[in-house]
């Protein structure tokens, strides 16, 4: 609202003012009438969500190049995430599970994926969010050890993953290429099963820093195993 000239009245200055409310009132009154934002249908394709789903599991190439997994393998998994609290709402878990896989494997933004199967922004965000903690969950009864006295770092390597982070810790993970990545510690055993993962540590980090704070840190998190009175190959964690 414009400041009023000094050489009017009182009555002239609430004149003005009403007047310009006045104005704008009537403008937002224009445009919400508008018939450009007058709320319509936006999902009003045939092709639902979950019809969507059965067609992929009735094409196993249609399924594998969309979910990266086999139809068999994702009806595994879906039954797996059911058995680790992962429960049917308004729409089925496989359904769920597919824009999870859908997201991640392809990197699609929410409104695409909202868009493919036909569903609100805050429903695939509300997903997403479910199935990324329960197969963070499922992650824990999977990578570990298979017996206590497996040695863990038959096979141990760090690597650069993408990461996203806030603006004022992009410096810290700002990698020699420009780009922020964070510095992923993995173990395997001798059967190639990964028995260990460690994420979060910024792409500068040196391997080794890593490696030693993994061993020793606090949280002491990795899965030793356990020493064999008869085996003195043990030993050499302790020389680390």
């Amino acid at each position: 609202m414009s400041h009023p000239p000094n050489n009017l009245d009182g009555d002239e200055v609430f004149e003005n003012a009403l007047e310009e409310c006045l104005v704008a009132v009537a403008i937002r009154v224009e445009n919400y009438t508008s018939p450009r934002s007058l709320h319509q249908p936006v999902r009003t394709s045939a092709l639902f969500g979950v019809t969507y789903v059965q067609e992929l599991m009735h094409s196993r190439v249609r399924c594998y190049k969309n979910l990266r997994m086999e139809p068999n393998l994702f009806r595994r998994l879906c039954d797996e995430l059911r058995g680790f609290g992962l429960e049917d709402q308004r729409i089925s878990v496989e359904e769920g599970v597919a824009m999870f896989l859908c997201t991640i494997d392809h990197n699609e933004r929410v409104r695409v994926v909202a868009e493919r199967y036909q569903l609100s922004t805050e429903i695939v965000h509300h997903w997403f969010k479910s199935v990324l903690a329960t197969v963070i969950r499922l992650g824990t009864q999977i990578i570990k050890p298979r017996h206590p006295r497996m040695v863990q770092l038959e096979i141990q390597d760090e690597t650069n993953i993408a990461a996203c982070v806030s603006t004022a810790k992009q410096i810290m993970y700002r990698g020699r290429k420009g780009t922020n990545t964070q510095n992923i510690m993995a173990a395997c055993a001798h059967n190639t099963m990964f028995t260990y993962v460690k994420i979060g540590w910024e792409g500068t980090v040196n391997d080794s820093r890593i490696f030693t704070n993994t061993i020793y840190g606090l949280n002491f998190d990795f899965p030793m195993p356990v020493r064999d009175k008869n085996c003195d190959k043990l030993s050499l964690y302790g020389q680390l």
